[in-house]
């Protein structure tokens, strides 16, 4: 099974939404190899950091069950608002 770790940087991309909100939340979206390459953080890796913190949630395009996924669950009285 092959993985990207990292996609070589295009200069003249775009940020995308996720990567906009990466770098908005302070997460590094490029960075230079050893080889003075320009990297970047695959958009999945993103995703997935974004949306432990809780923060993927609040884009637009975003699934009702992605939120659900990004809040606790919990019962009783202090759960609710």
């Amino acid at each position: 099974m092959s993985t990207t770790i990292n996609t070589p940087a295009t200069p003249d991309k775009t940020p995308s939404a996720i990567e906009a909100l990466a770098a908005k939340t302070g997460f590094k979206v490029e960075w230079q190899d050893a080889h003075k390459q320009i990297r970047r953080v695959p958009e999945e890796t993103l995703k997935v950091l974004l949306e432990r913190l809780g923060r993927l949630a609040a884009m637009p395009h975003n699934s009702s069950r992605a939120r659900r996924r990004s809040t606790p669950n919990c019962s009783g009285a202090s759960c609710r608002r």
